[in-house]
């Protein structure tokens, strides 16, 4: 069988006819598509590819309008195709719409309309092209219209125009505009015209221009102008010229120029003056030596060593003199110890240890038999050589008699302690103190009245200022007289938050009482020590506690308190020693 070979020829009109290609394609030659219906040269999409190769063109419909195509150079990076336009304006891309602040008015030109500007406030109302002031400085301007002349015045309430009184009065006349002094300070003046170099002179009853006479007379000659002084005070000056270093001096019968000469006890000039005499006592001319004291011989001041030795009550000489007698009574050369006085012991003064403590012993006789001293036992020290100061005064006093110091309290329905008080020692110190109390507990009058069951009480206290009303501000030892007629009186250590707020006590303490209370309170720095004593020498403690414990104490004194009994107990200090 033979084969057979079938031709098929395809007319032009099936090639160009619409058909979808799949695959690859390469066009050579001429391509002309400038008569479609319709052109997509390119790719297109939402999001751009993620890989491209070199050449590649992509249609992004998500782009802003005229900026969708995109090239890709090198593989695998497009960059967006730009018309070569605006691409931004002020920073932002797309559909851009003004802002404020995208211009400013140096930018801007042409007129501004009324209606672009703002509207006015505060002082003026309406727009800014026809603001009206309505106030200055937020006060009104009232809406009167002015008239010519008149001024914007303040009436208390706004601003209003006012006409301005041209007429002045007082020292002056006419008008504002055209003033004329008549007086000064109410004393006319006159209307007689000036002439040139007159001053204005009170004649009296006005001020008138007046002619300055130029002579002058009295003291001076000549004229004002060169004046030339012929006398002082009427005493004539006379003419002769004064060399230099003169004075002007009084001959008698006028003042002259004179050398100013010395004398009496001096002689030469008062700028080379020599003393030739004491009051009247001639003066040697011998030169002194040193050491020498200007000394009276008899008839004139000379100088003369003075003899070192000296005699009498002093030995030695008058460099390193020793007193060996006092009004020629020997003193023992004994050396004394702290707190001993010189003695007179019937032969000699000879130091001894005082009979009796404080600064002041009580003079009282003494007797003496085989060497033992009989007499007073304590000491006194007046309290008023202290120097105090109230703690809560009030309506307290204080009297001073005879050295001691009578400290009289205010009644009182609630604790209101008050005192006298001195700064605290430096330690370690005591303080001795010796009073006598005044202290009543029932209502007056007796007759009708009864115990008021409080405790007035009197005494010593430590004290600390400035504690901010916090506690443990007082510690007192007080004499207390109690509800308890039975017991009446003892002593309590207590303790105040302040001078008018009690803290408490460790409750009262009876001790045997014969004459006045003595008391004594010690600090060492660590430990405060309270003690009463009969005799001033014998001292019983009474308690001691930590310095520390409650406060730090800067004031130390003796009070006394009504302790709400509305009493007013009173006590007499007769020593105060700070040892």
């Amino acid at each position: 069988m033979r084969p057979v070979l079938a031709i098929f020829l395809l007319s032009s009109p099936a090639l160009l006819a619409q058909s979808t290609v799949t695959g690859s394609r390469t066009v050579q030659g001429s391509w002309d598509a400038s008569a479609a219906a319709a052109t997509k040269p390119a790719k297109a999409g939402a999001a751009l590819p993620a890989t491209c190769g070199a050449g590649e063109f992509f249609f992004n419909t998500a782009a802003a309008s005229g900026q969708n195509i995109y090239l890709c150079n090198p593989a695998n990076t497009w960059t967006q195709v730009s018309s070569g336009g605006v691409t931004s304006v002020f920073g932002r891309s797309g559909s851009v719409a003004a802002q404020t602040g995208d211009y400013t008015f140096s930018q801007i030109s042409g007129a501004v309309a009324s209606g672009q500007l703002p509207a006015a406030g505060g002082d003026i109302s309406g727009g800014l092209t026809t603001a009206t002031v309505k106030a200055l400085q937020g006060k009104a301007v009232g809406t009167t219209a002015p008239s010519t002349g008149q001024v914007l015045t303040w009436n208390g309430t706004q601003w209003l125009p006012q006409t301005v009184v041209s007429a002045v009065g007082g020292d002056i006349s006419g008008t504002i505009a055209a003033a004329t002094v008549k007086a000064i300070q109410g004393e006319a003046v006159g209307t007689t015209a000036p002439t040139t170099g007159q001053v204005m002179t009170w004649n009296g009853t006005q001020w008138l221009p007046q002619t300055v006479v130029s002579a002058v007379g009295g003291d001076i000659s000549g004229t004002i102008a060169a004046a030339t002084v012929k006398a002082l005070q009427g005493k004539a000056v006379g003419t002769t010229a004064p060399t230099t270093g003169q004075v002007l001096t009084w001959s008698g019968t006028q003042w002259a120029p004179q050398t100013d000469a010395v004398g009496g006890d001096l002689s030469g000039t008062t700028a080379a003056a020599t003393v030739q005499a004491i009051q009247g006592k001639a003066v040697g001319t011998t030169a002194p030596a040193t050491g020498q004291v200007l000394t009276w011989s008899g008839t004139q001041w000379a100088p003369q060593t003075v003899a070192s030795a000296v005699g009498g009550d002093i030995s030695g000489t008058i460099a390193a003199a020793t007193v060996q007698a006092i009004q020629g009574r020997s003193v023992q050369s004994l050396a004394p110890t702290s707190g001993q006085v010189l003695t007179w012991n019937g032969t000699q003064w000879s130091p001894e240890s005082p009979t009796g403590g404080g600064s002041i012993a009580i003079a009282l006789p003494y007797l003496q038999t085989g060497g033992v001293y009989y007499g007073p036992i304590f000491g006194i020290t007046p309290p008023n050589l202290q120097t105090w100061t109230w703690l809560n005064q009030g309506t307290y006093t204080v009297t001073t008699t005879n050295g001691s110091m009578y400290l009289q309290a205010a009644a009182s329905t609630a604790h209101n302690l008050a005192g006298q008080m001195i700064p605290t020692p430096t330690l370690p110190y005591t303080i001795t103190a010796a009073f006598l109390p005044s202290i009543y507990n029932f209502v007056y009058p007796g007759s009708s009245g009864g115990n008021t069951f409080q405790y007035p009480a009197c005494g010593l206290f430590w004290y600390q200022a400035n504690t901010g009303g916090g506690q443990g501000s007082l510690r007192t030892f007080g004499y207390w007289q109690t509800a308890n007629t039975s017991n009446p009186f003892s002593f309590v250590v207590a303790k105040y938050h302040s001078v008018t707020s009690y803290w408490g006590d460790g409750g009262p303490l009876p001790y045997s009482v014969a004459g006045p209370i003595q008391m004594q309170l010690h600090d060492d720095g660590t430990n405060q020590t309270m003690q009463l004593s009969n005799d001033g020498i014998n001292w019983q403690a009474i308690d001691s506690s930590p310095s520390r414990a409650v406060f730090t104490a800067d004031h130390v004194g003796f009070f006394c308190d009504s302790f709400s009994s509305s009493t007013t107990p009173g006590m007499t200090l007769l020593s105060w020693q700070v040892h």
